[in-house]
């Protein structure tokens, strides 16, 4: 009788050790699992950045006409001014920026329209994302005068980060978190499509 217990409780030591190791490989399994599917995921993560890069510096130059905003830009800057003029000058007094280079990004971000809305849901003229809008204080980006001192107020911030409008309208465009990390990677805001276009808008106010 005693050996059939020593028996049993042999086995059974034997099957809670064995039960033990299973559990074990199977958390190790899980373990390496989940470092592959972050790894991957980080490589999926680069492989989606270097592609954002090699799409930035292989823009093509921008033509002298201003590409798709040519047409008719300097009826838009006029008609942005007439309609909004006063307080564009107003806000640009209080953030200490040009006035030309505010008519400059309304005329690039929504040729003067306070309703319009992009593809990436940033709204009215200065084209502002919901977060942005909100983080500038206000709540409605269609309303043309509080989108105008929102934008103006958020360009000022990115100034001020970046050290220079040619980056700051740059991160204006891209957001100051990927233009930080193109700045490391030789990434020439002057040069770069959006910041020529506000630039030449610039010359027709």
């Amino acid at each position: 009788m005693k050996k059939n217990i020593v028996i049993f409780r042999g086995v059974v030591c034997v099957l809670a050790f064995a039960a033990f190791t299973v559990k074990c490989a199977v958390d190790f399994a899980d373990k390496v699992e989940k470092k592959q599917e972050k790894e991957i995921a980080q490589i999926k993560k680069d492989v989606k950045e270097s592609r954002e890069l090699i799409t930035i510096f292989a823009e093509e130059p921008l033509n002298q006409d201003l590409g798709g905003l040519s047409k008719g830009v300097k009826k838009i800057v006029q008609e942005i001014k007439r309609k909004y003029g006063g307080r564009i000058k107003l806000v640009a007094q209080k953030h200490s920026v040009d006035s030309k280079i505010i008519i400059a990004i309304i005329a690039v971000e929504s040729s003067g329209n306070c309703r319009a809305v992009s593809c990436a849901n940033a709204r009215g003229l200065m084209q502002l994302k919901p977060l942005t809008a909100k983080t500038m204080g206000i709540k409605n980006p269609f309303h043309p005068y509080d989108n105008i001192w929102a934008g103006t107020r958020y360009l000022k911030r990115l100034k001020k980060r970046f050290g220079n409008f040619d980056t700051a309208l740059a991160a204006y465009n891209l957001g100051p978190t990927k233009v930080a990390k193109l700045l490391q990677n030789g990434f020439n805001p002057s040069a770069y499509k959006y910041v020529r276009k506000v630039k030449a808008a610039m010359e027709e106010v």
